[in-house]
């Protein structure tokens, strides 16, 4: 995994002539930048868009629902999967063990929400017409 002293670290921070701590934040920084940019660029506008369709005031009850409720219910079941994943699979105490897991339980969501998004734009185009 990715650790300060991992031969696969070193051997890249020797190749790129900086430190495996340097590396690893540089990792972390990218991979927080990439991820808040696709929600922004991806899942934040089509939320808004599922809104168009609506009168008043389902759009305002729907944006109150999913802003307040879902959002803070989303944040806190993301800790929920940390730290289940984190309770079962971390005998040793290496939290680099969850990774693994994580990127299997993050790529079900991500299907999951691929094909949401997908079933609703026929309901979105069906209300457009």
């Amino acid at each position: 995994m990715l650790s300060k002293d991992s031969a696969y670290i070193l051997s890249i921070a020797r190749i790129i002539g900086t430190s495996p701590e340097i590396l690893i934040i540089c990792v972390g920084f990218f991979q927080n930048v990439f991820c808040r940019g696709s929600k922004y660029a991806l899942f934040d506008p089509t939320k808004e868009m599922a809104y168009i369709p609506l009168n008043d005031e389902l759009k305002m009850k729907g944006k109150a629902a999913v802003d307040l409720v879902a959002s803070r219910a989303a944040k806190s079941s993301g800790g929920v999967v940390i730290t289940s994943l984190n309770f079962v699979l971390n005998k040793v105490g290496a939290i680099g063990l969850i990774y693994p897991m994580l990127s299997a339980v993050t790529s079900i969501i991500c299907i999951a929400w691929f094909a949401t998004v997908r079933k609703m734009s026929v309901f979105y185009k069906n209300k457009l017409d």
